[in-house]
């Protein structure tokens, strides 16, 4: 039943749309990283930030989603996602790809909590399981797509700017 509703293929775009970003930034970070002429060590150590940043935003914005609401949550996470993409095409700097981390994590972090709740608020939870799965392959298809355009484009292109460009865009439309 929920595969015919609206409501459930809008999900799944938003779950892959989310996943486009933030899981190609997961694979393409520390190359993007050294490219901009830093360590790769330090490189290294952006990624376990952002991830670090990542658990902080579960926990601490995760239950937001239950006081402002999980849709307004979720479009909290795109717009931090987005504005970390577009800072990514500008930043150079090592204390400013640390801010960006902040930024990033805490928006995907906030946004992998509220997956199973918006699904919980739209559809029950009487095939609660069944249907978070069936959306999630959106999730699994993001990520999938966008760690091999973002190669691709990187292969034509040596940069990541046009990935960043797509991605960020990818962001605003989830």
């Amino acid at each position: 039943e929920a595969l015919n509703t609206r409501q459930f293929w809008l999900i799944f775009v938003l779950f892959f749309c989310f996943s486009l970003s933030v899981n190609t930034l997961m694979v393409h970070l520390v190359p993007h990283i050294t490219d901009l002429g830093i360590s790769a060590t330090i490189a290294a150590t952006i990624l376990v930030a952002s991830n670090a940043a990542g658990i902080i935003g579960r926990v601490g914005l995760g239950g937001l989603g239950d006081r402002l609401g999980n849709k307004r949550l979720f479009i909290v996470t795109f717009i931090l996602l987005a504005i970390a993409f577009c800072g990514l095409l500008f930043i150079r700097d090592i204390w400013l790809l640390y801010l960006f981390v902040v930024i990033f994590g805490m928006g995907f972090g906030a946004g992998l909590t509220q997956e199973s709740p918006i699904i919980a608020n739209m559809f029950g939870l009487r095939s609660h399981g069944l249907i978070l799965g069936v959306a999630s392959l959106g999730h699994t298809m993001g990520a999938a797509i966008g760690t091999l355009l973002a190669g691709y484009f990187y292969d034509i292109r040596v940069s990541y700017q046009l990935t960043f460009i797509i991605f960020g865009i990818s962001s605003i439309i989830g």
